[in-house]
């Protein structure tokens, strides 16, 4: 692709228009998310979309969730590269559908309500395991089903390597990375660390981890919480502080130390819950396991989880499988 492309141009003018309204996080924290999912616009391997082997899908249908909502970018990038008319459906008040078609004149791209998803050659739709399976079933067409994933974190204290995806001074202690993981999105979407999991005393890791939480509040201040979020939160840190006692409060972010048998996959914003156990602790959940972030080797993980490092967990490459499915050979028909 080169600077005159009409994908590389609508590329261009969403990074300089910047994230849409709305979002839920703050300005500071929908712009890093905006633009870490911009960043990951390979131009070579969107290039390569184009050329492979097969017909491109005619038309498809993007249904996207709530959660992290820089989610469609992707997916709209590459079927529009690999030759498609894209059609996006966003949830009922979310902005980023309108903004990422208004910026997008020259492209075969538009937003769609419910009908057009039925009639697509192919869609695509993410969101609740109901809501995905309420789809397919109700089209003749192919459908991609992404439902219900969650991702955690495994953290030995090991270094890192530097990582220029990473703020500098942020990617090579792997605290102030998982704290970067977990301040994106406000640890919204489902490669967000729903729980770290350890070898250590959670203790130790609530000291290394408590200043990089504080300092990524700093940075990117926490956005909007509703009521009934906070009420989890607070159901969380009682069940903490009944069982560990370890508790760590801070301006917008939380610290809390869990018991293997309280493993529970759903994240809270801001809130790190940590567990000295190893990932046997998530075999009940492997089927909806997503990421795993790690800042050392580890074995035993099902091939379907994608493994990477830890503070790249919601900055994905565009070459992966995604929840065990290769997304980018589906945009083109065999």
């Amino acid at each position: 692709m080169g600077p005159t492309d009409p994908l590389t141009r609508w590329i261009a003018r969403l990074r300089e228009a910047g994230p849409p309204c709305g979002t839920g996080l703050s300005p500071t924290g929908a712009a890093e998310a905006w633009n870490a999912a911009l960043d990951a616009l390979d131009p070579a391997v969107l290039a390569e979309l184009g050329e492979r082997p097969g017909r491109p899908w005619r038309r498809v249908a993007i249904v996207a969730a709530r959660g992290a909502f820089t989610a469609p970018i992707e997916w709209c990038a590459a079927f529009l590269a690999a030759g498609s008319s894209v059609g996006l459906k966003c949830p009922a008040g979310d902005e980023t559908g309108r903004h990422l078609v208004g910026l997008s004149d020259d492209l075969p791209f538009e937003q769609i309500e419910r009908p057009a998803v039925r009639e697509a050659d192919l869609a695509v739709a993410m969101g609740a395991n109901e809501t995905v399976a309420r789809i397919a079933a109700d089209r003749q067409g192919t459908t991609l089903c992404f439902g219900h994933r969650f991702s955690a974190a495994w953290i030995t204290g090991t270094p890192l390597e530097p990582d220029p995806l990473l703020p500098q001074g942020w990617s090579v202690d792997p605290f102030a990375a998982l704290a970067a993981d977990l301040a994106l999105y406000d640890t919204r979407g489902c490669l967000s660390p729903a729980l770290v999991l350890t070898p250590r005393p959670p203790e130790e890791i609530a000291r290394a981890l408590a200043p990089w939480m504080a300092a990524a509040q700093a940075r990117w201040p926490r956005g909007e919480v509703s009521p009934a979020t906070h009420a989890d939160i607070r159901a969380r840190r009682a069940l903490a502080r009944a069982t560990t006692g370890l508790v760590v409060d801070g301006d917008g972010w939380s610290i809390f130390g869990l018991l293997p048998q309280h493993v529970l996959p759903v994240a809270l914003p801001r809130v790190a819950i940590v567990h000295q156990a190893d990932l046997s602790a998530l075999a009940p959940w492997a089927p909806h396991w997503s990421t795993l972030g790690v800042d050392a080797p580890h074995h035993g993980v099902p091939p379907t989880v994608r493994v990477c490092r830890i503070g790249r967990m919601q900055r994905p490459p565009l070459t992966r499988l995604h929840d065990g499915v290769d997304w980018l050979a589906a945009t083109r028909q065999a």
